[in-house]
């Protein structure tokens, strides 16, 4: 007995060693073997404890307890994924549970329960079915997609299919027009947005739009480093940002000493009244002068003094120094700081020069009535320039390079500038406009060519330097003010001011074509737009027993904003053997692409348009309305040309005027966004496709444009009104026309057209509809209890139609008339000289019988 017992443990040893070694092998955790309990009632043999030597196994140091003993990462495992929230990403989801699986040693069939375990509710009994379909067992199913396979059946059931364009459209509206946040946000939105699976935008279509959301100070000072995308670009912007943001000193730096500070500060002094030494001393590297702290605090200092100078806190005995010094130099000249300061070296000097200039400029901004400002014509536009003696360089600001559009004319220094300014920030300038032409004079006789240095936050458009001042050498009046600056013969001439500059108002209306002519010659310094359009005369009230039927359906008169499902459905059915045409991107102006951003955006949201990846795509273009808008059309020429025509009639426009004889109260609906409030057929959606520069798009209601449309449209509304027609209706597509012999009967009529309307789920253009009154208008005719009349405006067109030039434009002037040849007598007769014209080998030759 006691011989088996010593074979068992032996056996016991070797098979706990074995394990230990392959779990080593694995790096998972090696179990500690817990001593046997041994019961109360017995006792363990002797031979079964063998004795081991003292502090063999007895205790573990912790050197050994660390090696023996890997334990697995604490990690939070993911949430559990429901597929219910659209906030929770799946693609996410799965990217975090391979990460937390992945920091784990374990088999195949631990990693896929994990994840089946962290599936509950929706996403869950998905699985279930999914594997039931497959007949086989949920955890059977999975465990032969395995770990790498299992997440995508998640993402083909759970992923936000417009989660691309969704992203492409927020992207294209950031783009279009300027971020109000933070940079850094925009940073953050872009590589969000950007970072979509599926994203179909080309880099530098990103970095267009980046560029346009960007504020354009960042964009004028990087767009020519040649960034090709946007993501160096923003880092670029981020760094500058980086670098001109103020920096405070927290509490807890230390101060320097108060003699350091006495000392530097007189010795800054110093070199300001002159002395050589002294000056030296301040000098350092432009390393040094643009970064280093051993300047900061006589720039510190020097901004200081300059401040306290324009607060007033000199003592009048200085100011009165200075002031006859330069009343000393003589008459209708500004003396140049330059001249009282000692020959620093450059760096130094353009520091404090610049220190100097922006503390100055923004205080003089302050007191802009004081000053002297030019208003020169730059590139066909006015902006304001201030004249500063204190400037040793021309500047301009970020907002005129923007508002001129210099073009080729931007060049990046090849040695930038730098300085520090009194709150510790650094300026940076890296860019010049050369050869900018400027016109001071209205006669445009004083010309100059000039660089500029392009200063960021400067208060000011331009500012002219001293250096400028000295070369051109003009004649200032303070008192009046005026300025007076010679032109190339010489002949002093006096600049526009900014005081005495007025510019011309005026008021036109003109037509679209007329006001762009008139914007390419003329320059105008301030311009305000204005869409006229004409208004009618105030409709008169409706008739009391009227007005209550039309309280009684006030949903119609609202905007239809879903897609309707009614029995008539437009089909479009293409000729044996046809081929998709190929429609192209037509160019727009930016107005068009903001109308065109809308118009998707607003369809979109209706639900009367989706994205779309078929073989048809018909090109978009616009069409300005009579009142300035634009109207979105689809060109939808080469699929007509491939679809077979339907034999759906439209009635007779005589028959129709013929039925409301006799009658003297009429009403006149129409039906806000008629053709969209009908559907489509399934299998004929894709062939509605239209391109966009934005994306593919197909309608899922009846667009403008198809050849059937109208027919479709027509028996619509004869089906929806057929127990009504041409008893007290009329309807001619989308125009019906409610007609009666007195006040009461028609609102019984107009009752039975509504609640017709209202079960059709068909909504009404309020502004374009009128009730019970005593006229209407209705295709080109005067309707009214006095009979049949022409409407006056097409009267008025017959009237001034200009004289016909080619045979095309006979027929277009006999196509009109003829409309209303029943109000003419023996119109065939009058009209013969004209269709004479038209015939075949006819010379056109216009004679007095044709006038």
């Amino acid at each position: 007995m006691d011989r088996k017992v010593d074979m068992l443990a032996a056996s016991l040893e070797s098979l706990t060693t074995s394990v230990n070694s392959i779990l080593q092998h694995l790096q998972l955790p090696v179990p500690s073997p817990k001593p046997p309990q041994p019961s109360p009632a017995s006792s363990t043999p002797s031979h079964s404890r063998p004795s081991s030597p003292a502090g063999s196994h007895a205790s573990t140091t912790p050197a050994a307890s660390d090696t023996s003993d890997q334990r697995q990462p604490k990690l939070k495992p993911p949430p559990m994924y429901s597929g219910e929230d659209p906030k929770v990403d799946v693609s996410d989801w799965v990217t975090c549970m391979q990460a937390y699986l992945g920091s784990f040693v374990c088999l195949q069939v631990t990693k896929v329960g994990t994840i089946l375990g962290r599936l509950e509710r929706t996403a869950l009994k998905w699985c279930t079915s999914f594997a039931a379909k497959q007949n086989q067992p949920m955890d059977e199913w999975a465990q032969q997609l395995k770990v790498e396979g299992l997440p995508q059946p998640l993402r083909d059931r759970f992923a936000d299919r417009e989660q691309a364009r969704k992203a492409a459209d927020k992207i294209m509206l950031l783009g279009s027009r300027k971020f109000e946040g933070s940079l850094s946000k925009l940073y953050s939105m872009f590589e969000s947005l950007t970072a979509t699976p599926g994203l179909e935008m080309s880099e530098s279509d990103q970095l267009t739009h980046f560029l346009r959301a960007a504020p354009p100070d960042y964009s004028i000072a990087l767009y020519s480093q040649g960034h090709k995308d946007w993501r160096s670009f923003g880092k670029a912007a981020l760094d500058l940002e980086s670098r001109l943001k103020v920096q405070e000193p927290s509490e807890g730096r230390r101060r320097p000493s108060s003699r350091g500070q006495r000392r530097k500060k007189g010795a800054l002094l110093a070199a300001d009244a002159g002395s050589d030494s002294d000056a030296s001393q301040c000098g350092s590297p432009p390393s040094e002068t643009a970064s280093g702290s051993a300047v900061e605090p006589a720039v510190l200092a020097l901004a200081e003094n300059l401040a306290a100078m324009f607060k007033g806190k000199f003592n009048k005995d200085s100011s009165n120094k200075n002031s006859a010094s330069q009343k000393g130099k003589g008459k209708g000249r500004a003396t140049s700081p330059q001249a009282q300061r000692p020959n620093l070296p450059r760096d130094e000097d353009d520091s404090q020069t610049f220190a100097d200039l922006f503390l100055s400029l923004q205080e003089k901004k302050k007191h802009k009535s004081d000053l002297i400002l030019l208003r020169p014509s730059i590139l066909g536009a006015r902006i304001e320039g201030l004249l500063d003696c204190g400037a040793t360089r021309n500047f301009i600001s970020p907002k005129a390079v923007s508002k001129l559009h210099p073009d080729g004319r931007l060049v990046k220094l090849q040695q930038p500038l730098e300085v520090r300014i009194r709150d510790s920030s650094t300026i940076r300038i890296t860019f010049a406009v050369k050869n900018l032409p400027v016109i001071f004079d209205k006669q445009e006789k004083v010309r100059q060519r000039l660089n500029f240095y392009v200063f960021p936050n400067v208060p000011f458009d331009l500012v002219f330097s001293m250096q400028w001042l000295e070369a051109t050498n003009p004649r200032i009046d303070w008192q009046i003010p005026r300025v007076e600056l010679p032109d190339c013969r010489g002949d002093y001439r006096p600049c526009v001011l900014a005081d005495e500059y007025h510019p011309v108002s005026s008021c036109f209306c003109m037509r679209a074509h007329e006001f762009l002519q008139l914007s390419r010659q003329t320059a105008h310094t301030r311009l305000f737009i204005a869409y006229v359009k004409q208004t009618g005369v105030d409709v008169a009230p409706c008739p009391s027993p009227i007005q209550q039927v039309l309280d009684r359906y006030p949903d119609r008169m609202q905007e239809p904003t879903r897609l309707v499902h009614r029995q008539t459905r437009h089909r479009i059915e293409l000729l044996l053997g046809a081929v998709p045409p190929k429609g192209r991107i037509y160019r727009m102006s930016p107005a068009e692409l903001n109308e065109l951003m809308r118009e998707l955006e607003t369809l979109t949201n209706k639900g009367w348009i989706r994205p779309n990846t078929s073989e048809f795509g018909a090109p978009v273009l616009f069409v300005p309305k009579g009142n300035g808008e634009f109207r979105m059309c689809v060109d939808y020429r080469g699929l007509n040309k491939i679809t077979r025509k339907s034999t759906e009639p439209l009635p007779r426009i005589d028959d129709l005027l013929d039925m409301v004889q006799g009658c003297t109260i009429f009403s006149k609906i129409d039906l806000k966004f008629g053709y969209h409030q009908i559907e489509m057929a399934e299998g004929d959606v894709h062939k509605t496709a239209f391109k966009t520069r934005y994306d593919t798009y197909e309608y899922l209601v009846m667009p403008f444009g198809l050849c059937n449309a109208p027919g479709t449209f027509q028996t619509e509304m004869n089906r929806i009104l057929r127990p009504y027609l041409d008893r007290f209706v009329v309807v001619y597509l989308d125009d019906i026309v409610v007609f009666s012999r007195s006040v009461e009967e028609h609102a019984q009529h107009l009752a039975l057209v509504l609640q017709a309307l209202h079960e059709a789920q068909y909504k009404i253009n309020r502004e374009k509809s009128s009730f019970g009154v005593t006229s209407v208008t209705y295709l080109g005719h005067v309707i009214s209890g006095e009979g049949l009349a022409p409407e006056a405006t097409k009267v008025v067109a017959i009237q001034d139609w200009p004289q016909p030039t080619t045979v095309r434009d006979a027929r277009s002037f006999l196509g009109l008339a003829s409309y209303y040849r029943k109000f003419v007598k023996n119109f065939s007769a009058i009209a013969a000289p004209l269709t004479d014209l038209t015939k075949k080998d006819t010379h056109f030759l216009w004679t007095s019988d044709c006038q």
